[in-house]
């Protein structure tokens, strides 16, 4: 399919873009995506980061359909499956709630859905659809290779987008790396992409890039240190999930009950509702004075913080109940005289940040004798072996007025287990 119009992007110049992937970025569903951020609240960090899942989404899709030209160069995948993966690239991205991954708690909690289960919902039941199958493909089929889920003979192709190598991540590093203004997400993208194959049903990087494959998992790391789990961005996430969770009953953002409803939901959507709700109920009085606060950057400060670089027991099992991270905010208030709702804790939605979580993450391969052999990458890179595990931080806030006597608590109960020091920022 001949290429329609073409969409400058600042990162990859010209993404070209064909009549039927024109078809659904013109679709409100689509569109939809300019009004929720790529980062949620990082923007009060990183003030140049307020760019959106759109310009994102349109970035997977151009990366995706280079990999699959390289794949279609060792004939791995026909021209339509790879004008399957843009699409599926295109759309992943599309499920997304307010404010990105934030409402996604809230969204577990009353629904039991996340936004992958939305996306799932949106190109299977909704106006996507029809542009789907009038340009002769499979929606379902769009929609598991979208969310990495497709189990067919070429499984492979769910990992173009959603694997270790994926053009998500891809992406996501480079641009957000971009509008940060930081240096950690520069990576050679194309080096990559170049070098990938297909061994053992994967899709592998050659061993011949293992410098670009180094650069990339502690690039991943860097972001996820310096901008994803910033202190003060996860402040303004805490909150504004609050403030989600306090209006919800009232004001119905997990209430949705067709995909229409749903495209109402976008980040200024929710402060606007919140802000302007006339009821006097105790909940939309505290939802109200968090979005303002955000608003105002008077930001919940950090009090307790600890980092677990490996399956720490304490993390994995003590605080993955939210009756006991409840139980424990509570032991904090009383010890520290203060009202209960001053408190928050910070436990990363993610099961792991991770920057190389198990062995054998990311697949490479080596010729040997005209053949492909996989290759666990730590047995060539010690670089890499070194940074094998997991990492997790966890932190407990609380307002400014305060704080202090939060910290005293803190350091009464936990004090034993961690540290507490003062941010100033």
């Amino acid at each position: 399919m001949s290429s329609l119009s073409e969409i400058r992007d600042p990162l990859h110049g010209y993404v070209r873009v064909n009549e039927l992937e024109a078809g659904i970025v013109d679709t409100p569903t689509f569109q939809r995506l300019k009004r929720i951020k790529q980062l949620s609240m990082v923007h009060l960090v990183y003030p140049g980061a307020e760019h959106s899942r759109f310009t994102h989404s349109l970035g997977v899709m151009h990366l995706a359909g280079k990999t699959a030209k390289v794949l279609r160069r060792q004939d791995l995948v026909t021209e339509d499956e790879a004008q399957e993966v843009r699409l599926a690239a295109l759309l992943h991205d599309v499920g997304h709630g307010p404010f990105s991954h934030t409402f996604e708690d809230l969204l577990w909690s009353v629904r039991g859905m996340t936004h992958e289960d939305v996306t799932t919902w949106l190109i299977e039941e909704g106006e996507l659809t029809e542009v789907i199958e009038d340009g002769g493909y499979e929606p379902s089929r769009i929609a598991a290779m979208a969310l990495g889920r497709y189990r067919g003979e070429k499984s492979f192709m769910g990992e173009i987008i959603a694997g270790p190598y994926c053009s998500d991540i891809l992406d996501y590093l480079i641009r957000d790396a971009y509008f940060c203004g930081v240096e950690y997400g520069r990576i050679d993208t194309f080096r990559i992409i170049d070098s990938l194959s297909v061994c053992d049903g994967r899709l592998a990087v050659s061993v011949g890039s293992l410098y670009a494959l180094e650069a990339f998992v502690i690039a991943r790391y860097e972001m996820f240190k310096a901008v994803y789990f910033h202190r003060t961005a996860r402040a303004a996430g805490l909150m504004i999930s609050e403030a989600m969770q306090l209006a919800d009953e009232e004001l119905g953002f997990t209430s949705f009950k067709n995909p229409e409803d749903y495209l109402q939901l976008t980040d200024e959507y929710v402060v606007d509702r919140i802000l302007g709700s006339k009821s006097r109920r105790k909940n939309m009085r505290r939802a109200k004075e968090l979005v303002r606060a955000i608003l105002a950057r008077d930001l919940i400060k950090m009090t307790f913080e600890r980092v677990f670089q490996t399956k720490d027991p304490f993390f994995t099992t003590f605080l993955k109940e939210e009756a006991t991270r409840e139980s424990l905010l509570s032991r904090i208030a009383v010890k520290a005289e203060v009202p209960r709702d001053k408190l928050f804790f910070d436990y990363p939605s993610l099961v792991s940040v991770p920057h190389y979580s198990m062995k054998g993450e990311y697949p490479a391969f080596v010729r040997e004798n005209g053949e492909k052999r996989l290759i666990s990458v730590p047995t060539l890179s010690h670089l890499l072996d070194s940074l094998a595990g997991y990492t997790n931080i966890i932190r407990i806030y609380s307002t400014e007025d305060v704080r202090e006597k939060v910290e005293g608590a803190v350091g009464e109960i936990l004090g034993g287990v961690d540290y507490t020091y003062k941010i100033s920022y």
